[in-house]
């Protein structure tokens, strides 16, 4: 089994917890992250974690320059600064440091691309997908399920049959009808996501204003331009490969416990020992 991490959301996910300062500089996200990497651990008995990161760069805008324009506007430049520092340090120092090798960042992509790339490359491999990006739905299949932090709850594709009655691969399709309100993706105008599966399984009126705008939006090419900021991964990414060769040690753990002020990790220490396997003595 592997465990896909929506870095980036698990980041976010910590951004807003009780903060945790270190020798005067904030910490709560590093901590907050490790955390939920040794209880993911635990709850699905692996220690087979691959990181998926947003590039700050975005593909997408050269196709719509207000792709996810809310979401700038919405932040505090002081607080993004800040959490940005914190990604940026786990990323390329705390979990090299740990020892994953599977830590992937490619510019101009996101984290959902990275990792509709390694589902669709390892179809047969038992996939955990960390987020509640309901983008990725279009990626669920027997063996590759979701998993929310916040309702610590799986959905599958089963679930997902049940939520919407298709199958995901049509999700890209729903999205293309629909757009997407979190990232500014315009879709059909009075078409949400219900409306387009009515559409898609041939349960609307053909005589119908929405049928219509639907059709129209396809003959126009609308429909079509929105698929191709929804579909995942965006062309061009191109194969990603896993590495076998990871090392867990007490000593680098330790290390980092150390360095960060993470008292409670190394009472812990024997826990983390089991779970990661790491080499080497207190």
């Amino acid at each position: 089994m592997i465990i896909l991490i929506d870095s980036n959301y698990v980041a976010y996910f910590h951004s807003f917890r009780q903060p945790l300062f270190h020798e005067g500089r904030s910490v709560g996200i590093v901590f907050g992250f490790l955390k939920t990497l040794l209880f993911l651990a635990k709850t699905f008995e692996t220690n087979r974690f691959v990181f998926a990161w947003d590039s700050r760069r975005s593909i997408r805008q050269a196709w719509l320059p207000t792709y996810k324009e809310s979401r700038r506007a919405e932040k505090d430049r002081a607080k993004a600064v800040e959490d940005f520092r914190q990604f940026d340090l786990l990323r390329r120092f705390v979990l090299p440091q740990f020892g994953f090798r599977n830590i992937f960042l490619k510019s101009g992509f996101e984290g959902d691309d990275i990792i509709a790339t390694l589902c669709k490359g390892n179809p047969d491999e038992e996939i955990v997908i960390v987020s509640s990006d309901n983008d990725l739905y279009q990626l669920l299949s027997p063996l590759h399920f979701m998993y929310n932090l916040k309702t610590k709850k799986r959905y599958t594709d089963h679930d997902f049959g049940k939520e919407w009655g298709i199958e995901p691969a049509l999700w890209a399709d729903v999205k293309s009808i629909a757009g997407c309100n979190g990232d500014n993706v315009p879709g059909v105008d009075g078409v949400g996501n219900k409306t387009a599966i009515k559409y898609l399984k041939g349960e609307m009126s053909e005589k119908s204003k929405v049928f219509e705008r639907i059709e129209q939006a396809y003959a126009n090419g609308d429909v079509g331009r929105t698929r191709n900021l929804v579909e995942l991964p965006f062309p061009g990414l191109g194969t990603i490969g896993l590495c076998d060769d990871e090392r867990f040690s007490v000593k680098d753990f330790l290390d980092i416990c150390d360095k960060y002020g993470f008292k409670s990790f190394i009472a812990q220490l024997p826990i983390w020992q089991d779970y990661f396997g790491m080499k080497g003595r207190r």
